[in-house]
């Protein structure tokens, strides 16, 4: 969810940030096996075309890419390779045994009064869901990136790419299973 969608692959930095650090808060073989998983799914969908990073969720969908987002943005999801290469070979981080996520090994539910979120993992289909109550009632809308908004960035030559933030922060409940609306 949220804005700057381009950077999806560097979900899993907080682990590697953790196992780097060595302070074992997070073990190195959980960290591993989450930027393994996290590069396999979006490799699997397509988020890599031409050696680069897509302009999107899964393939280039410029309908959620931000107006000061250029092709080279999405390298800042790089920085989950980053600090997994900062990892010398004989470190823990690449010597330890990946260990399973926490959606992998049992089903949960958290709540988080403050944030007004209800997050769960259902390991059948190993999905994790953001359930946000406050938004129950929004069905926002995707705009879509075409007519118009092509020609003018024809004529003036400067991006007039739709604003989705309604999809990408008002909607009730964000799934792994289903990330965005992807038609």
């Amino acid at each position: 969810m949220g804005r700057s969608i381009c950077y999806r692959t560097a979900v899993s930095v907080p682990l590697l940030a953790e196992s780097l650090l060595g302070d074992r808060a997070v073990d190195p073989g959980l960290a591993r096996h989450g930027l393994d998983v996290v590069w396999r799914h979006f490799v699997a969908h397509g988020a890599l075309q031409d050696g680069a990073l897509t302009q999107g969720y899964y393939r280039s969908d410029l309908r959620f890419v931000d107006y000061y987002t250029g092709p080279g943005s999405c390298h800042w999801g790089l920085r989950s390779l980053v600090l997994a290469f900062l990892q010398p070979p004989d470190s823990n981080f690449w010597r330890s045994e990946q260990q399973p996520l926490p959606v992998e090994l049992a089903d949960y539910r958290m709540v988080y009064d403050k944030l007004g979120w209800v997050v769960s993992g259902r390991r059948a289909d190993g999905s994790v869901t953001i359930e946000i109550p406050n938004n129950a009632s929004n069905t926002p809308l995707l705009r879509p990136y075409a007519g118009r908004r092509l020609w003018l960035e024809h004529i003036f030559r400067r991006p007039f790419r739709p604003v989705n933030e309604d999809i990408e922060y008002n909607r009730p409940i964000y799934s792994s299973a289903a990330p965005m609306v992807l038609d």
